[in-house]
């Protein structure tokens, strides 16, 4: 048998003690042994549905990821004025497959609530993303209250949570006020608790880096009070993954600041433009996705990303997304994951069940990850800012 056949040679390593301790001494962290650092640091649960996905071309055959532990239905064409384009005329039947191709793979859905339909908006000639009318105020709300019992019943069957609204702090998407909104929760909230009042309902979405004043005021209006959970964009480009930090720790300050910080957190949105095989994926230049990623880099923002919310305390993180032409985790044309959807995949897999603390340096420019398995050992993985994160692919069974 030539070399070249041979079965890999298993290359000589250092003790996984002192791997750590080098690293900790390279990335300016304080050499600590890891039970040291573990007895100092919060560790948080990973539930199994914690990495979440959108599918924008579902119908597809192949479309849809093999393992979804949770799908937000954002893009998939079955928003309000999807599903009642004139009044009283209601068109489930995009909903229903939806809803069968969720249960078929036992997948927990987020189902949002917006848009308004044209013939309900308060701005019927306000156009935006998504058309005439659909991000303005609610005029016709005992259709609102008609519609969220008819998509509450379907959280219900279904076990889905409904989200109140997406980037509302954004024109494209709303021109609903703080104060607005807030009422439209409250409403909302009623019309659940007649329906299920077990059901949860999270939102409204709001992005990390521009929605923080918004949010602020929606608090201070009482929109806290009928939520489950508050759900955000955490959209940093065209920076990679070390933004959060700064933009989190802004974020916690307009909670405690509003008395809202014991609301759980959930990530609804996330992502950045990757790079295709086969096609050209442009940069979105003067904006904020102004930088597209290559593979490898989208590999590495994505595992940093994905732990850093999961240590911060986010208990949902919804990737934007699996087909996407331009911030796809695989080829929008067939499906077929890209590498960075592949990592998704394996840490789809692999982080349920954990739980994740982490110690950040004094300086804000090193990270180091605790990762706890159910059966008590801890395995610890270092970053610092405009690196790649070592020390997953060497270590049995991580992505």
């Amino acid at each position: 048998m030539s070399d070249s056949l041979q079965p890999a040679r298993r290359r000589r390593r250092l003790p996984i003690g002192a791997v750590i301790l080098l690293s900790l001494v390279l990335f300016g962290l304080s050499v600590r042994s890891v039970p040291a650092l573990a007895a100092e640091t919060t560790f948080r649960f990973i539930p199994g549905d914690f990495m979440g996905i959108h599918v924008h071309d579902w119908l597809a055959p192949g479309h849809i990821p093999p393992h979804v532990p949770l799908w937000r239905a954002w893009d998939a064409r079955v928003t309000w004025p999807d599903l009642e384009p004139a009044k009283g005329v209601w068109q489930p039947a995009r909903l229903e497959a939806l809803l069968r191709a969720a249960r078929s793979r036992g997948t927990r859905l987020i189902l949002p609530l917006a848009l308004t339909p044209t013939w309900a908006s308060g701005q019927p000639a306000m156009s935006n993303a998504y058309g005439t009318g659909r991000g303005g105020p609610v005029a016709d709300v005992e259709a609102w209250d008609l519609y969220v019992a008819r998509i509450a019943e379907v959280a219900r069957q279904e076990g889905a949570d409904l989200e109140l609204w997406n980037e509302p702090d954004l024109p494209d998407f709303s021109r609903i006020s703080p104060e607005e909104m807030a009422s439209l929760a409250r409403r909302t909230r009623q019309v659940m608790d007649r329906v299920w009042p077990q059901g949860r309902l999270v939102g409204p979405a709001v992005t990390l880096r521009h929605g923080l004043p918004w949010l602020a005021r929606y608090l201070a209006a009482g929109g806290a009070a009928p939520l489950s959970a508050l759900t955000v964009h955490a959209y940093v480009t065209p920076d990679g993954p070390e933004a959060l930090w700064p933009a989190l720790d802004a974020l916690r300050a307009v909670l405690r600041r509003t008395g809202a910080d014991t609301l759980p957190l959930w990530c609804t949105e996330i992502g950045w433009r990757i790079e295709a095989s086969g096609r050209t994926v442009s940069p979105q230049l003067g904006t904020s996705f102004a930088r597209v990623l290559s593979e490898r880099e989208a590999v590495d923002f994505l595992r940093k990303a994905v732990f850093t919310l999961a240590a911060s305390g986010f208990s949902r993180v919804c990737w934007y997304a699996w087909d996407n032409r331009d911030m796809g985790l695989a080829a929008v044309e067939s499906g077929s994951p890209k590498a960075a959807g592949n990592a998704w995949l394996k840490l789809a897999a692999w982080l349920p069940g954990k739980r994740i603390g982490v110690v950040r340096s004094p300086g804000g420019t090193s990270w180091q990850f605790l990762i706890r398995e159910a059966r008590g050992d801890t395995r610890a993985f270092v970053w610092t800012a405009a690196q790649e994160m070592p020390g997953f692919d060497p270590l049995t069974g991580v992505p």
